[in-house]
């Protein structure tokens, strides 16, 4: 039986972005009255890696608010409160974020569990993951890009975990404990946090009941 829900910091992966602008991607967003409205969504991009590194979604902006355009309000700002999702297809994938009220409370920021954010869906199933991040620096000099993966079980709440690999070890093995086949390849180092999406879909393969 999977324990509890948790999200993972993982500050391994921090990389020097810089913003870049924003990109026009035709998408919707779903409101709190599960309607479905069509618009044109200015996505924020940037270069992860520095100034010769590739172009990325800015999730660092991402997880507070998208600049849009429909034909209800036309130019507007979405925040984590106004809707329930929003998607819009990126380098021709459909990228889907959710608004979703999650306890964080690390290195980089606190967020109370009465607040919301947007989680970048990772993959979707009884056991989902979802990506957010955080970041330190300045526009001028770039950014420190710090990502975090969010676990949920079904339509449990989020909430957080040590980021440390020993503890996330230890964590990983409690949570995941219904899946002892999985859980010893956590144990063991075979996977890591760099290894979370293939965790994740392990999990809903092997140990969900069908």
């Amino acid at each position: 039986m999977l324990k509890h829900i948790i999200i993972i910091s993982i500050f391994s992966y921090s990389l020097k972005s810089f913003a870049i602008g924003k990109e026009v991607c035709e998408g919707f967003y779903v409101t709190h009255n599960d309607d479905t409205v069509k618009c044109s969504f200015h996505v924020p991009l940037i270069l992860i890696g520095g100034i010769s590194g590739e172009r990325g979604l800015d999730l660092r902006s991402l997880n507070w608010s998208i600049e849009l355009n429909d034909s209800i309000k036309g130019k507007n700002k979405l925040r984590p409160g106004d809707v329930k999702s929003f998607n819009f297809f990126y380098n021709g994938k459909a990228q889907v974020f959710l608004a979703k009220p999650i306890f964080l409370d690390f290195e980089g920021g606190f967020i109370s569990d009465e607040d919301s954010v947007f989680l970048k869906t990772i993959v979707e199933g009884p056991l989902s993951l979802y990506e957010y991040q955080t970041s330190s620096g300045s526009k001028d000099f770039g950014y420190i890009v710090n990502t975090s993966y969010c676990l949920q079980w079904k339509t449990e709440k989020p909430y957080g975990v040590p980021n440390a690999a020993k503890k996330f070890r230890e964590a990983m093995i409690w949570y995941l404990s219904a899946c002892p086949e999985l859980t010893k390849k956590i144990e063991s180092e075979q996977y890591t946090k760099s290894d979370m999406e293939v965790i994740v879909n392990e999990y809903n393969d092997n140990c969900v009941k069908k």
